[in-house]
């Protein structure tokens, strides 16, 4: 090698991190929210057609809803407008726990459009089962907001949004409407991210039953992290992002295709 040729592949700019690799957020990283958010499958038996072999249906649901947020109760009471539930303000960092609540096999890749994010963790619940009784439980709560048709209290109901109000702190200090995950957790079974995650992604999977912890920042990957400080309401793309509608969803393709899949807006 020509003296020096190790230079050749050095990155121009230090690569930004927000993440130490072994499941820590490093000092100095602000977090601006915390999200807690579900993928949850479903397996009903009322939706099949009534001439099919086999007439159950699974849908799954990203957060308990589809992509029009309107048709969730919980859902759109909260977010009336639009449906859109995820609203991160430009340049702002957040932290999305994200659970796939199932005990069936295999995953879901997790995928989001426009921000790019770092793998911080994955953990997995003590008992998915009790994490999953309770969480059915919590449905018929909101007083302000009725059930679907059919959907008795206290029993999960398809489609309703998550159970409890989205825009609330759960005692874990996130929104999205779910029970705190931290009280479910094995504490031995956080895991950092693999090799293959150590640098900025859009896709990261996950497995049933398992808690993924990434941190999102909607600035280009390139833009120095400075200790202490938000950037949030700071524009750094080269365009408005806040003109525009972006979408989060399973990158399964007939999981998408079926509307795994929510669209947000970045907000100033």
């Amino acid at each position: 090698m020509p003296k020096g040729g190790s230079s050749l592949c050095a990155r121009k700019d230090p690569f930004v991190r927000l993440t130490d690799g072994k499941g820590n957020v490093l000092p100095g990283v602000k977090i601006d929210k915390t999200r807690q958010m579900v993928f949850y499958d479903y397996v009903g038996t009322e939706v099949g057609p009534p001439d099919a072999d086999y007439p159950s249906t699974i849908k799954e649901f990203v957060n308990n809803t589809d992509w029009n947020g309107l048709e969730s109760p919980s859902i759109a009471h909260d977010f009336p407008s639009d449906g859109f539930s995820e609203l991160p303000r430009v340049g702002s960092i957040e932290e999305w726990q994200i659970l796939y609540l199932s005990e069936m096999q295999g995953g879901h890749p997790v995928h989001i459009h426009l921000a790019q994010f770092q793998v911080l963790k994955r953990e997995s619940l003590t008992d998915l089962g009790l994490y999953l009784s309770n969480w059915g439980k919590a449905f018929g709560t909101r007083r302000s907001v009725p059930l679907l048709p059919g959907c008795p209290k206290h029993t999960f109901c398809p489609d309703y949004g998550p159970p409890l109000d989205y825009k609330d702190l759960n005692t874990d200090g996130a929104v999205g409407g779910n029970l705190p995950f931290s009280e479910y957790v094995d504490p031995k079974s956080e895991m950092p991210p693999n090799p293959g995650e150590a640098g900025w992604k859009d896709t990261a999977d996950i497995a049933a039953g398992e808690i993924i912890t990434i941190l999102v920042r909607w600035t280009p990957s390139d833009v120095a992290q400075i200790a202490n400080r938000s950037y949030a309401g700071r524009n750094f793309y080269e365009f408005d992002p806040t003109q525009g509608t972006y979408v989060w969803h399973c990158h399964v393709i007939d999981h998408e295709d079926n509307e795994m899949m929510r669209p947000y807006r970045v907000t100033k």
